[in-house]
């Protein structure tokens, strides 16, 4: 075992050329790295090894952390690797390890420590790592190196909202749109961007200290079952999805007059809300993306979902309701007008009692149990 200490003990680059090293082992047949950040800095200091290497190489890559861009993970496909992306699907989680590992049927390298896939990571920074000559008990069926795909593809399987394969530029452009990804150049970035079937705000995963804690932001949440009437504003709530102020009476449920029926409706408008630093398109982003992994059900001209919302007011839990959104381009008769739109449904008589009319509606994501927040603040 060697601890590398760059650049004190060892000199700036000194683990970009151990992985270099690795990638160039003739004897090493299969590789997996995982990285929380992949810029494309990172990747060009490797990315002649990683062609000629080209399906021998598995990369498990972070996202959504404002740091992990577009152009890295593209550099990463064009080499040939195999690469998953990974988001914890909650605000206050990351994927954050860095692995670097290769092996062959005798023997195997493995460096694990602070440093990311980028060129600082790499080269220019203070990192500190360990690596390890790994032997063929080691890389024989249940040894290390066995544990560590086995642990790396479960992940996969069993929150494959999470985890999931990237293998096109259509999927990168996707998740670029939904601000999953970062653009250190966007003008690389060509043609309108697709879907990639997998959803921004995925449920947050569950990892094995959160047993029996109930999920939430940080495990404090409550259970669901008993959050009716829960106060101290530790419910769980995802990422933000969406934020309407000054609600008009329409919209919480209160008619300008007593002869006049309530709506039954929450109107998705813009409401100039910006979603990862961009202004949405409210005519695509709540069924491409708030509401993107639900499953939508087409008739006529009007596409529905169906989804379970735990709406609060100040930190109170007033019920968990199962509700409906429904999507029709029909309804946009002009510039400005809304296409989709929530149905109270069971929940219209407890919105009228909360009172919310000049309110901020705060539409949240769905965290480990699947449940979408609305918070009246």
């Amino acid at each position: 075992m060697e601890l590398i200490l760059q650049p004190f003990g060892q000199p700036p680059s000194f683990l970009r050329r151990s992985i270099r090293q690795m990638l160039g082992n003739r004897s090493f047949e299969k590789f997996v790295f995982c990285s929380a950040y992949v810029k494309r800095s990172g990747v060009d200091g490797l990315a002649d090894l990683l062609s000629r290497r080209k399906g021998a190489v598995t990369i498990y890559a972070g996202m959504n952390n404002r740091v992990t861009s577009y152009q890295g993970l593209a550099r990463l496909l064009d080499c040939g690797t195999e690469l998953y992306v990974f988001d914890m699907g909650i605000p206050n989680r990351v994927f954050h390890p860095k692995l670097y590992l290769g092996w062959g049927p005798r023997n195997g390298d493995l460096i694990v420590g602070s440093s990311n896939l980028t060129d600082g990571g790499l080269s220019r920074n203070i990192e500190a790592a360990l690596r390890w000559s790994l032997e063929s008990t080691d890389v024989a069926p249940g040894g290390v190196v066995g544990r560590i795909e086995a642990t790396f593809l479960q992940i996969g399987k069993s929150s494959p909202k999470n985890c999931f394969v990237v293998s096109s530029r259509g999927d990168l452009d996707a998740l670029l749109a939904e601000g999953m990804l970062e653009g250190e150049d966007l003008t690389t970035v060509s043609g309108r961007p697709k879907r990639s079937g997998q959803a921004i705000g995925a449920p947050a995963i569950r990892l094995p200290m959160d047993k029996g804690r109930g999920g939430g932001r940080s495990g404090t949440g409550r259970h669901p079952g008993a959050s009716v009437g829960t106060n101290g504003g530790d419910f769980p709530r995802g990422t933000l999805l969406w934020r309407k102020p000054g609600l008009r009476g329409t919209d919480a449920q209160w008619p300008p007059t007593s002869n006049t029926s309530p709506t039954g409706n929450l109107r998705f408008a813009q409401a100039r809300f910006r979603y990862r630093g961009r202004q949405i398109d409210h005519r695509s982003y709540f069924k491409r993306v708030a509401f993107g992994q639900l499953t939508w059900v087409k008739c006529g001209d009007t596409e529905t979902a169906s989804a379970t919302f735990r709406i609060a007011k100040l930190g109170t839990v007033l019920g968990t309701f199962k509700l409906k959104i429904s999507h029709a381009p029909k309804r946009i008769a002009h510039q400005g007008n809304v296409p989709t739109v929530l149905h109270w449904g069971t929940a219209i008589k407890t919105v009228r009692r909360a009172r919310v009319k000049g309110m901020t509606l705060n539409l949240f994501g769905p965290v480990q149990d699947g449940v979408y927040a609305i918070e009246f603040t």
